[in-house]
């Protein structure tokens, strides 16, 4: 049996004892919300992560990726496991319902993801990368865009990276040397290098969005200069069709 990291008496006394998780149902935006749905929402992400997630760990580990034809693939067992987190709505737990999220409290959501990545680190990062992303586009994204892309993401349609580090530049990303050509509108021709990228490539998606760190030519040095992109691993027309 694999071993269940997350200590579910902590997460109680922490959520319902200190921090009186209860009180959030007297605000507008958890009006829909009991107390005991709160409690029942951390039982079915604990049933999840012991059931769903927990058994991938082992035997991803021993099939581990390979590389075919220039794509990666994930071991088998992480195209159900991710189906299921889809389906169930684990994806997006604390993000906008209007996008499909789950609409959580954040530290309900928070103690339901350290249930998820206690069972099984690795096929976590598919969705944690994959909501932030999301986040990103619900706070700077064009209406149209908005619309089009987060859905995809929180449904686990697409799934989303960020593309920050280089080989010169980490934790120092104002190194960083990857450079955007705009090329009229809002396009840009980006070159560069980008290495140990979470979840760079797979197929458990039907798209990958990456949102990559660059500098648009002629732009200050440093940090404040950097700008981001979004750069899907398939382009695709104003419908969302992929082509």
């Amino acid at each position: 049996m694999p071993k269940y990291l997350v200590d579910r008496r902590d997460l109680d006394f922490v959520l319902f004892e200190q921090l009186n998780l209860a009180q959030v149902t007297t605000r507008e935006r958890y009006k829909d919300f009991g107390a005991d749905d709160l409690t029942a929402v951390l039982d079915a992400g604990e049933t999840f992560a012991k059931e769903v997630l927990a058994p991938t760990h082992a035997v991803a580990d021993k099939e581990g990726c390979t590389v075919v034809n220039g794509e990666v693939q994930v071991p088998k067992i992480f195209h159900e496991a991710f189906k299921a987190m889809a389906e169930g709505g684990w994806i997006a737990l604390n993000r906008s319902q209007e996008f499909g999220g789950m609409g959580l409290p954040v530290p309900l959501a928070a103690a339901i993801t350290e249930m998820h990545i206690g069972a099984a680190a690795s096929i976590s990062f598919y969705s944690g990368l994959t909501v932030a992303a999301g986040a990103v586009f619900e706070a700077f994204a064009k209406p149209e865009l908005k619309q089009l892309i987060v859905p995809k993401l929180y449904g686990g349609e697409w799934t989303g990276t960020m593309c920050l580090t280089e080989p010169q530049a980490g934790t120092a990303v104002g190194d960083l040397k990857t450079v955007a050509k705009p090329l009229g509108g809002d396009r840009y021709a980006i070159k560069g290098d980008k290495i140990f990228i979470s979840a760079g490539d797979h197929t458990l998606s039907k798209n990958i969005v990456h949102l990559v760190l660059a500098r648009v030519e002629g732009d200050p040095a440093g940090t404040k200069g950097i700008s981001l992109f979004a750069v899907p691993k398939f382009r695709f027309d104003a419908t969302g069709k992929l082509g």
